[in-house]
Order: structure tokens, then C-alpha cells, then sequence
């Protein structure tokens, strides 16, 4: 009997050689049936079991950190509808207890953590859609925060993200402003509070913001989704302001981008996520370094050099990175050992010195 082209014993008269060869095709297939078994049972169990947590009304965005320092990672629940954020602090066994609910602006919609007044605790701070505002929640350390602190960023807050813009060691923000097409820089004092912002007007509907040191000046730069015209590049200068954007083409209502080097040039390129289209726009980066500054200074000079050739950079100074007043320096420059370098008197009043793209 062949198991691939024989002839099935008849039901009624069966012969003693196919008898015994379909016992034995049984014999060998009760192990394989019961192996498959035993595959078809692992299948039905998820990699990801699901169990599922209470939160909020339309929960929107999640994050997750470590919230009260017991080593487990805790979970934070921006709630749309119902106005609030849920904290779920996390205990062995990949499950989470009860939610704690904090009352934030109107339509929360965007949620970060971080240490946002150099405590070593984790915060929160969360965007409020509808009510054009962030909402700053200061961690105790246990998992507890306490109540909520306002300050102005713009109207329909879709995305937040976090970075030191001006070099100071505190976290600063950069918020997407989805209705009013532009994005808000928020400069952070390092005590959990955030006073003052600058907008830079960017394309239509901005739904993400991200940052990253693009042109490899040691400057973090911002990259902006904008959902109704592209994307924007915003350049750094490195005192908490950002140039003008420059825009560049995706597809259909880009709304996130991912940065990374996706070519091997060692240069940070942008990857659009394009909800409208259904497809990714990859923007390859073909910017070319600044020059490194190097700054010496003598009882009787100051100076500062940069490799040569440099074309088309300027060299600016400032006394103060909070005000933004970078001028442009007057002394010529001279060449010594392959770079150009411009030697200063030395005054008590501390400077700072940059070269910007001309």
C-alpha cells in the first residue's frame, strides 16, 4: 500500500497486510498528530498575553518610565475625553495596579517624561489640545505628582518632545502646534517651570516635532511633520533660538519622522511616515559639517581657530546665550598651520563664539 497513490481497503473486507500497514501509518501518526497538537496550543497562547487596564475616557498616548524607583517600568495614560492622565505603576508579573488619575488641561494629547526640575524624579509634562496649554506634574519620587502647573504654548498642542536647546544643561521643550501652524520653543528655567516660549512659524498643521543635531555643528536642530505641506528643517543656533525653516517635500499628510542614518554616510536622514498616501518618504542628508571650533586663552590672548579651507562660514560672538545677540566678528582672519585663526584681548566679561552658515 502506498500512503500517496493505494487503494483504500474495502470497509467491509479487509485485507490482513493493509490492516497492518494502516496500523502501523497510525502508530506514526499519533506522535506527529499530537506534536501538531502541542503547536496549534503554543499558537493560541500570544507571544503578548493581553490583559487590559481601566484608564481614562479615549485614552490617546502612552509613555513608560520608571516612576517610583523599584525597578519596574510604571505607565502614564493621556486621556482625551475625560480630561486627565491615569498612572499605572507597574509590580512583577508584567502587570500593572489600579490607575491614579490627574487632572490636566482640556483634551490632553501629547504626554513626555522627564527630570524637568533637576530632582532625579521623573515628571510629566502633557499637552492640552483644547485648551492651548502644557500641564507640568512634579514627581514625587513614589509614583505619586502633584497637582498640575500651566504655561501657555499655543493652540491644539499635538506632539511634545524634549531637548537642551541653548546648552545650559536644563530640558527644554519644542511643542507642534497642529492649529496654529507653528511650533512653540519653550525654554526651561531647571526648576519645573517653563515661562516664556518663542513660536517659528512652520507648514500647515505641524502634527510631530523631533530633534536631532543634523548638520553635525553639536547644535540640536528640529524636524517638524507637517500634515498639510511637508516638512520643515529648523537649524539650531545653539542659545535656545532656531532659524527660519526650510521645507521639504513627503507625501500625503506626513505625520511622524524618524531619524536615523539610513544610507551609511554617517549623516542623520529623516524618514516620513505619510498617514494620507500610505507609503514613507526617505530625505537623505547632503549637508555638509561645520568646522570645529577651538578656543585658547594666555593672560594676553584669546584665540580662536578653525580648520582651513572653511568657505562659507561666519564666525559670530556673543556675551550672553539667553539673548540671542550673536554678532558677527570684525577682526580678519589669518592662516597658521592649515586653519584659520582671530586672536582677541582678553575682557572680564565672558563670551561665546560660533560659526554659523553663511
Amino acid at each position: 500500500m502506498s500512503l500517496l497513490s493505494g487503494t483504500a481497503p474495502s470497509p467491509t473486507h479487509p485485507n490482513t497486510e493493509d490492516t497492518m500497514e494502516t496500523n502501523r501509518l497510525k502508530s506514526l501518526l499519533l506522535p506527529l498528530i499530537l506534536l501538531g497538537t502541542m503547536v496549534d496550543l503554543a499558537r493560541a497562547t500570544p507571544l503578548f498575553p493581553n490583559p487590559s487596564f481601566a484608564v481614562g475616557d479615549h485614552p490617546v498616548v502612552s509613555a513608560s518610565a520608571d516612576l517610583n524607583g523599584d525597578g519596574l517600568a510604571d505607565l502614564v495614560v493621556a486621556n482625551d475625553y475625560s480630561s486627565d492622565v491615569s498612572v499605572l505603576l507597574g509590580r512583577p508579573g508584567r502587570t500593572f495596579k489600579a490607575e491614579h488619575r490627574y487632572g490636566v488641561g482640556q483634551r490632553p494629547f501629547a504626554l513626555v517624561i522627564g527630570d524637568f526640575n533637576g530632582d532625579g524624579r521623573a515628571d510629566l509634562v502633557v499637552g492640552n489640545y483644547f485648551s492651548g496649554d502644557l500641564s507640568i506634574l512634579l514627581g514625587s519620587g513614589d509614583g505619586t505628582f502633584a497637582a498640575e502647573t500651566r504655561f501657555g504654548s499655543g493652540f491644539s498642542s499635538h506632539y511634545i518632545t524634549s531637548g537642551d536647546f541653548n546648552a545650559d544643561g536644563k530640558p527644554d521643550l519644542a511643542v507642534a502646534n497642529q492649529g496654529s501652524g507653528n511650533v512653540a520653543v519653550m525654554l526651561g528655567t531647571g526648576n519645573g517651570t517653563f515661562p516664556a516660549s518663542t513660536t517659528y512659524n512652520v507648514g500647515g498643521s505641524p502634527w510631530s516635532v523631533a530633534v536631532a543635531d543634523l548638520n553635525g555643528d553639536g547644535i540640536t536642530d528640529l524636524v517638524v511633520a507637517n500634515s498639510a505641506s511637508g516638512i520643515s528643517v529648523l537649524l539650531g543656533n545653539g542659545d535656545g533660538t532656531f532659524e527660519a525653516g526650510a521645507g521639504f517635500s513627503a507625501g500625503t499628510v506626513p505625520s511622524y519622522v524618524a531619524i536615523g542614518d539610513f544610507n551609511g554616510d554617517r549623516r542623520l536622514d529623516l524618514l516620513a511616515s505619510n498617514y494620507g498616501s500610505n507609503t514613507v518618504s526617505l530625505l537623505l542628508n547632503t549637508s555638509t559639517a561645520s568646522p570645529k571650533l577651538t578656543i585658547s586663552r594666555t593672560n594676553s590672548f584669546v584665540t580662536v581657530s578653525w580648520p582651513y579651507p572653511s568657505t562659507g562660514f561666519l564666525l559670530e560672538s556673543a556675551t550672553s546665550l539667553t539673548q540671542g545677540s550673536w554678532q558677527g566678528v570684525s577682526q580678519s582672519s589669518v592662516t597658521n598651520n592649515g586653519h584659520l585663526e582671530i586672536t582677541f584681548a582678553p575682557t572680564a566679561q565672558e563670551s561665546y563664539f560660533r560659526l554659523r552658515t553663511q
